[in-house]
């Protein structure tokens, strides 16, 4: 992407703007000068490089990194890039009244200060942020972090495992096998994954994975994945453990061990669990393990360790009962399972030529000092490019991003290809979202290129869209035209599909079909399925699918705008729109995209409703008011909220009707009467009153001479 000079980019900014550029700069500017003089003297402002350069030195530290990520990704780099990470900028429209009087004396970001300053430009052709090509060379080259040797990592193959699992959780959610197992294909994936090479890579159960097993156990036990119907997904806390250290990351696993849940135990087929004295043994265990630590890390064989505890601890044989078959012998294999399995997975202990061994981190866990792990090495990104995970001491937030956007190879590189791009955006997540893990997990921003490279793979996603629509085809285009002359007949057309065609909202197909019945004086040929009383319960009533696949709509939308704490899985949506109906369907995605459009307008600030401070009556309160003033003939006297002036008024209003009326946000009611304040008829929205009392009606001669009448409408 070619950068633009300093000239082009001052000849293209307003007025106003150049005049900030060279103010700010000690230039001193004559009134009334003209924008050709203008440009030439902000030219030679901003081209001088020994002020440049003490501008530069006296820039904030945040000022100074969002010229290193620009420098850094060739001098252009898309306006969003910038926001997220540093805040926006007020560009001149002119600055509207909420700004403030001088709004280069109050920036509102780092952004912002580089803007006015003319260290950065704005193109809003390509919606990039750059720096001038002839002015590029003269900026700091941002300088890359010191390489310092590393200490030999820790190994802690169950982070790494469980890291892995979680990754393949949020690219892609398995449906569980009778609700608890995960599915065989999964398994085989995940194995491949895992540090250790799985002994039957080709088995068919998870029951004969007792590693991965156990892994599973763990991730159930510290709430890192949970069910969402038949499918297993990560959960929030499963996030806030992928970004925590190490340490933290097996304190929070340590209790799943020490203090676990009997059913849970009993539940994954886990060693002892047939006993029934889990809690027990467990933690005579690690009272056995704590006390063996005080003396040496040397633990002896299995064998005399299992010895020391029945010999030195009661508890275990006594709540297995002195009626149990062989109690010493139980015990003792219980024991033995134990040690060669879930504490030697967990990295506790360690198995050697001359017996058990404690880890660092097995003594960290009993209570000595935390062992500090060698920081994962950073990897390169690129367009097409392969990033082999550095073995255990990996970035866990790397991974789980390379497995939601790259294909692996089955060489246990990555690669980020477009296929691999687009797929996980149509999984729910967005181009930019994508782009802010890449940039958070690697060491350096991604060019200007690789930027474009991955959006322009989005873009081409976007051209194609398969969808179900309701059509309404006609034989004469004028009675299109016809129909969306009027507001309430426009508002039942989705989209323009021809002269003759166009998409309808089928979820308001009834109203439609009684419109061109009045328009056209006959009644037009439905064909559409007539839907029975118990397809409409199961799809729109309460609790139906509509709704449940409307909430899951919504929140796969709200990705697009927040950073969502688990993604759900593309078959749950599917699974739900097959029980739907075709209306039904057709209304529930008319109702999701009305919501996404109200959602886009209030993150961008264009809502048409904007929020009021002060509180309003509920419509439960207002509603039998106004319903007793049309029984009895009386007047109201209210305190209104008008949306498009954002203000307040009392008006007396002697009330007509009650009307429901279809809004952009669904239906609201309007109260429609005579406002003495207009002197005309007006409607009033039932939620933006907040005052209301009941007046008598006296002679409406002299009340309709009061003064201060005015047209405005209060709608």
């Amino acid at each position: 992407m070619n950068l633009l000079p300093l000239r082009a980019l001052l000849e293209a900014t307003p007025y106003p703007l150049l005049y900030v550029m060279a103010l700010l700069r000690g230039a001193r500017v004559p009134r009334n000068l003209p924008k050709v003089e203008l440009v030439a003297l902000t030219l030679a402002t901003l081209s001088d490089l020994s002020a440049l350069g003490d501008l530069l030195a006296s820039l904030s530290v945040e000022e100074h990194m969002v010229l290193a990520d620009l420098v850094a990704a060739g001098g252009r780099l898309p306006r969003y890039h910038l926001a997220r990470r540093y805040g926006d900028f007020r560009e001149f429209r002119p600055w509207d009244a909420a700004s403030p009087t001088r709004p280069w004396e109050h920036p509102a970001s780092p952004v912002e200060q580089l803007y006015f300053l003319g260290l950065i430009f704005w193109d809003p052709e390509s919606r990039d942020l750059l720096i001038p090509a002839d002015m590029l060379a003269h900026y700091p080259v941002p300088l890359r972090p010191p390489q310092r040797p590393l200490a030999p990592a820790v190994p802690l193959p169950v982070l790494h495992d469980l890291v892995q699992l979680l990754a393949l959780l949020a690219a892609d959610p398995p449906r569980l096998v009778h609700g608890r197992w995960l599915p065989p294909a999964f398994l085989r994936e995940w194995g491949a994954r895992c540090c250790q090479v799985p002994a039957h890579p080709a088995l068919v159960g998870e029951l004969r994975a007792p590693r991965r097993r156990f892994w599973h156990y763990l991730a159930v036990a510290a709430g890192l994945v949970g069910p969402a119907g038949q499918f297993l997904v990560l959960t929030p806390a499963g996030w806030e453990w992928l970004a925590a250290a190490p340490a933290a990351q097996l304190q929070a696993l340590w209790p799943a061990f020490a203090t676990p849940n009997a059913k849970q135990w009993a539940d994954f087929r886990l060693p002892a669990y047939r006993l029934g004295i889990t809690s027990t043994l467990h933690a005579a265990l690690v009272r056995e393990l704590t006390r063996s630590a005080t003396h040496s890390a040397a633990l002896g064989s299995a064998e005399a360790l299992a010895a020391r505890l029945l010999a030195y601890d009661p508890a275990p044989r006594s709540a297995l009962g002195a009626h149990a078959w062989e109690p010493e012998t139980q015990l003792t294999e219980a024991l033995l399972a134990l040690l060669s399995g879930p504490l030697t997975a967990l990295g506790v202990i360690t198995a050697e030529a001359s017996g058990l061994h404690l880890t660092a981190w097995g003594a960290y866990l009993l209570g000595g000092p935390a062992p500090q792990p060698a920081p994962p090495p950073p990897f390169m990104l690129g367009v097409e490019f392969d990033f082999t995970p550095p073995g255990v001491a990996c970035d866990p937030l790397a991974v789980v991003t390379l497995a939601t956007c790259a294909a692996r190879q089955a060489s246990g590189a990555y690669r980020l290809t477009q296929a691999s791009w687009v797929r996980a955006l149509q999984r729910g997540a967005t181009a930019e979202a994508l782009l802010t893990q890449l940039n958070t997990v690697a060491q350096r921003p991604l060019t200007g290129a690789e930027v474009a490279t991955l959006t322009a793979w989005a873009a081409g996603a976007a051209r194609m869209r398969v969808q179900r629509l309701t059509v309404l085809e006609v034989s004469d285009p004028e009675i299109l035209a016809r129909l969306q002359r009027s507001r309430r007949g426009r508002q039942l057309v989705l989209r323009t599909l021809g002269r003759r065609a166009v998409a309808v909202d089928e979820g308001k197909l009834p109203l439609l079909v009684r419109r061109l019945t009045q328009q056209e004086d006959a009644p037009p040929w439905v064909e559409l399925p007539q839907t029975t009383t118990s397809e409409q319960d199961r799809g729109l009533g309460k609790g139906g699918a509509a709704l449940l696949w409307l909430a899951a709509r919504v929140y796969r939308d709200l990705g697009t705008v927040l950073p969502l704490p688990a993604a759900l899985p593309d078959e749950v949506l599917e699974r739900l729109a097959a029980q739907l109906a075709p209306g039904d369907l057709t209304a529930a995605e008319a109702s999701a995209q009305r919501v996404r459009a109200a959602l886009q307008d209030a993150f961008a600030g264009r809502s048409a409703f904007p929020m009021w401070t002060q509180p309003t009556l509920k419509i439960e309160e207002s509603l039998p008011i106004i319903e007793q003033a049309l029984q009895d003939g009386l007047a109201l006297e209210l305190a209104y909220y008008t949306a498009g002036r954002d203000e307040t008024t009392r008006r007396i209003v002697e009330p007509y009707r009650i009307e429901r009326r279809c809004t952009r946000y669904g239906e609201e009611l309007y109260l429609v009467g005579f406002c003495r304040r207009a002197q005309a008829e007006r409607v009033f929205r039932l939620d933006r009153i907040r005052e209301l009392a009941l007046i008598p009606v006296v002679d409406n001669r002299a009340l309709r001479t009061e003064s201060g009448a005015d047209d405005e409408n209060a709608e």
